[in-house]
């Protein structure tokens, strides 16, 4: 890849957008390292860790159990160490209470996550109308803020419309996390067209 910042414009209307070519470390600096997969062992996860502060990813992507292993390895990096609360092994996310989610937020901080997901699938979006998950979502980025913790939201594409993808968007991003990510370790991963439609109907910055 080039190291050049020539700045191309690509499409039209609301999805026309200036795109410019990256160099090999600007590309890592946007990648996570997903270390959840089934049989993960500690030494996996070290290894994996080593990897990423090695090529300047952004961040590793573990789950719970793991995360003071890889809070060790990464502490004085760049890279981010990403988890979900409620996340089991076999790729599960246990529904929690607020105050469940809330306590197990504070401890995957204490032992190195610096930022946190939320689930959001069609099940708990079209229970209550996701009021729920939106609440849960605005509680925890209010107590992480102090901690210098982010938060995401990681909407499961699956089983939702396009319109419903776009719709969720709009009401997520009223939570103040910092990114709604389309697609999960559960299904297909989201196609271009429909993070297009995402990100117009996502109320938050793009960097």
């Amino acid at each position: 890849m080039s190291t050049a910042h020539e700045m191309t414009t690509h499409g039209s209307g609301p999805f026309a957008v200036e795109r410019r070519l990256l160099s090999v470390g600007e590309v890592a600096a946007r990648l996570e390292h997903r270390l959840y997969a089934s049989g993960e062992t500690c030494q996996d996860v070290d290894e994996g860790c080593a990897y990423a502060v090695c090529h300047g990813l952004a961040g590793v992507v573990v789950l719970p159990g793991f995360v003071a292993t890889a809070g060790a390895r990464l502490a004085g990096t760049s890279v981010g160490l990403v988890t979900i609360p409620g996340w089991r092994s076999g790729g599960a996310v246990e529904s929690l209470c607020t105050s469940a989610l809330l306590a197990e937020a504070g401890s995957l901080a204490d032992q190195g996550a610096t930022d946190l997901g939320m689930l959001a699938d069609a099940d708990r979006l079209v229970a209550d109308g996701g009021q729920r998950l939106v609440h849960d979502v605005s509680a925890l980025v209010e107590a992480m803020q102090s901690r210098n913790v982010r938060v995401r939201v990681i909407l499961d594409t699956d089983g939702l419309t396009p319109h419903a993808a776009a719709t969720s968007c709009e009401l997520l991003g009223s939570t103040g996390a910092w990114l709604v990510q389309g697609g999960s370790w559960r299904g297909a991963r989201t196609g271009l067209s429909r993070i297009q439609l995402m990100r117009a109907d996502c109320p938050m910055r793009w960097d």
